[in-house]
């Protein structure tokens, strides 16, 4: 289970929920002012996506459509005692047309005073059953996955290790304002790609004044489905915010 990240732990989800295995907008000519405080998160803040994408076999042949929505609500709860928020992420996927799956996602988190999001604890849901992984030393230094406040060249690096003994590279890099339109709307933004064991996942438009990512794509290669690997490239646009009062 890759880092909780969304929605890089989305395509971790789908590689995992969609196959059944067990293992955007233009830029603007004018000056985009994004803000760059991130706002902070409450009980009750939600987001909607509608997803789209598709998934080729690395050796060649047909790409399989993929569609589906996902809705991220934000609750409170505890950690090991401990006050925090969480990010539930349930994904609706349909490939070439086939029934839709279902995936449920949590990622668990504190923002501090200067408004940084940190993780303390991640689950993944599925048919094989609920995976949890709890970070051994929840920090500033150790488990920050967004900052507080995004400039263009702004870099979170660090490798977060897990009471499990697994442990995993994590970098994000915000780059120039740009300005990106959704079916919610016209937002302006920062680019952020994230890279995830040493592994670019595309790039993604975040928007401090609402909380969250707007929409991106994401790739990722070498899901094997029963012998076959596929690249899948998903790409996901908001629909909907609804931020808590």
């Amino acid at each position: 289970m890759q880092s909780g990240k969304f929605p890089a732990m989305l395509v971790a989800g789908l590689a995992v929920v969609v196959f059944g295995t067990a293992g955007c907008g233009g830029s603007s000519s004018t000056p985009i002012h994004p803000a760059t405080t991130l706002i902070t998160v409450q009980n009750g803040d939600q987001w909607q996506y509608n997803i789209t994408g598709t998934a080729t076999p690395t050796g060649g042949g047909q790409a399989l459509p993929i569609t589906g929505t996902a809705i991220i609500n934000t609750g409170s709860t505890t950690v090991n005692a401990q006050p925090a928020l969480v990010f539930s992420i349930a994904s609706n996927v349909s490939v070439n047309g086939a029934a839709a799956v279902q995936i449920v996602q949590d990622i668990y988190f504190t923002q501090d005073v200067n408004g940084n999001l940190i993780e303390v604890q991640q689950s993944l849901q599925d048919s094989s059953g609920v995976k949890t992984k709890t970070v051994t030393t929840p920090s500033l230094a150790n488990s920050e996955i967004f900052p507080g406040t995004f400039s263009n060249g702004e870099t979170v690096a660090e490798t977060i290790d897990f009471t499990d003994t697994t442990s995993e590279a994590y970098k994000l890099v915000v780059g120039a304002p740009a300005q990106e339109t959704t079916p919610a709307g016209v937002f302006n933004t920062w680019p952020t790609t994230i890279t995830i064991g040493g592994a670019a996942q595309g790039t993604e438009f975040w928007d401090p004044a609402i909380g969250m990512f707007v929409q991106g794509t994401i790739n990722t290669g070498n899901v094997d489905v029963s012998g076959t690997n596929y690249n899948l490239s998903i790409s996901y646009a908001l629909t909907k915010v609804t931020l808590a009062p």
